[in-house]
């Protein structure tokens, strides 16, 4: 039915309840790695691209890291950096859907 489905992980977001906290508030570790979050308009940017993307069909069915799809699509956040991705620190997403075809996406 030309219906695309993903699951999209985004990374840290530095939503604006973040950017409002006084800094001395975050864990050490937190206040170190908030140049690395990801803005709200990057999931924006790559959801926009990926929508446009010729190849969003051979997607579907796939839950994919927002870092790593930005990263293929060549979008950049606000700042034009470019978001990373914690797939070693927090794991792969599971394969989780089954295409109608009945092979494992």
């Amino acid at each position: 039915h030309g219906v695309a489905a993903i699951s999209y992980w985004p990374g840290f977001i530095l939503t604006d309840a973040v950017r409002a906290m006084p800094p001395e508030m975050l864990p050490p570790d937190m206040r170190e790695a908030l140049p690395n979050w990801e803005t709200p308009e990057f999931t924006g940017r790559v959801l926009h691209a990926l929508y446009s993307a010729p190849d969003l069909m051979s997607l579907s069915g796939q839950a994919l890291i927002g870092a790593e799809l930005g990263q293929r699509l060549g979008v950049k956040d606000t700042d034009d950096k470019q978001p990373i991705s914690y797939r070693e620190a927090m794991g792969a997403p599971h394969k989780p859907f089954t295409p109608v075809s009945g092979e494992q996406a």
